[in-house]
Order: C-alpha cells, then sequence, then structure tokens
C-alpha cells in the first residue's frame, strides 16, 4: 500500500512506529490512545484490552487496541507491572485549524 492510500494519520504513526520499533507506541486521537498492528494484538492480550480494527486506507482494516485517557494511570500500572515501556505519542493542536497536528513524544 502506498503512502497515497493510507490516511494522513495513518501516515503520522507509521512515520513514528518508525522512529521506536521495538516499543508499543500508543497514539492519542481526542478522547482515546490507540495502538495498531502488531502492537495492539500485544497490547490486547498484555493489558486486558479489547482487539478491534479501524481502518487505515482504501479498502484496509488494522488491527487496533485503544482506551479513555481517562484509564492512562490504570495502564501505565499494569504496565510497569509486566515491565512494559509505553511511549505515547500526543497530538499539539497549536497548528492553525485545518492543519495537520504535530507530535511529541513522551514516556510514562
Amino acid at each position: 500500500m502506498s503512502n497515497d492510500d493510507v490516511t494522513p494519520i495513518r501516515q503520522q504513526y507509521l512515520e513514528i512506529k518508525r522512529e521506536y520499533p521495538n516499543t508499543i507506541l500508543f497514539f492519542r486521537l481526542g478522547d482515546f490512545y490507540e495502538t495498531f498492528d502488531e502492537d495492539a494484538e500485544i497490547t490486547a492480550r498484555e493489558l486486558d484490552i479489547v482487539l478491534t480494527s479501524r481502518p487505515v486506507g482504501k479498502g484496509v482494516r488494522a488491527p487496533l487496541a485503544a482506551f479513555p485517557i481517562t484509564r492512562l494511570k490504570t495502564i501505565w500500572r499494569v504496565s510497569s507491572k509486566r515491565a512494559i515501556t509505553l511511549p505515547f505519542a500526543n497530538r499539539s493542536a497549536t497548528n492553525p485549524p485545518r492543519e495537520f497536528f504535530r507530535v511529541k513524544l513522551c514516556e510514562w
């Protein structure tokens, strides 16, 4: 699948994931942190989060695991007990309207 065939958010997620290939990356979208692909499968299994899927391009769906930001401390506590490092990509809303958000990565 070419970059033209995926959503802008999917492109941004994949760019960040390439920088951090050996970590489970959570990407904040609205009131949720989401992770995709193999990260979603691992997250669902290790942190007892439901595994579902989301459209990411023309006729393509990717595995998805997500949780509301209100559960962040709980997820962090569980992941700490299991020695799982979770980087979180928070999107900055300082851009002008209708521009894509920048992403800042932080670790918990």
